[in-house]
């Protein structure tokens, strides 16, 4: 199953309540907002523009899963909330990727760990 089948699975209503749900969906919503933030303003950095591109889709990718969390968050009377605090600097391109890889793959395993709390199964 993609991310994205995921998402659309454990945004359903009936996936355990609005009480028990709503903070999972609004940490992945700040999750997902400050992935884009980060990768848009490191593609602004990168010192070569195919990554800079691939930065940006990456980024567009990461607002798409938002505006999924956003949605079902309000359905449930919750407020999304934006992102807050500094974004990483890192002390180059190799290390602010390195950074942003990191990311993605806690991301990732967060999402793994709570399709399993989710699971109607």
């Amino acid at each position: 199953m993609g991310i994205l089948s995921w998402m659309k699975e454990w945004l359903r209503p009936d996936r355990g309540g609005p009480s028990r749900i709503l903070i999972d969906l609004m940490a992945a919503h700040q999750d997902e907002l400050r992935a884009a933030a980060q990768l848009r303003a490191h593609a602004e950095r990168v010192p070569y523009p195919q990554v800079g591109q691939t930065l940006r889709q990456l980024a567009d990718v990461e607002e798409e899963h938002a505006r999924a969390f956003s949605e079902r968050i309000a359905a449930l009377g919750g407020l999304p909330g934006a992102v807050s605090g500094p974004l990483y600097e890192g002390s180059n391109h190799w290390d602010r990727l390195a950074r942003d890889s990191r990311i993605a793959d806690d991301k990732r395993r967060r999402y793994l760990e709570q399709a399993i709390r989710w699971s109607p199964e």
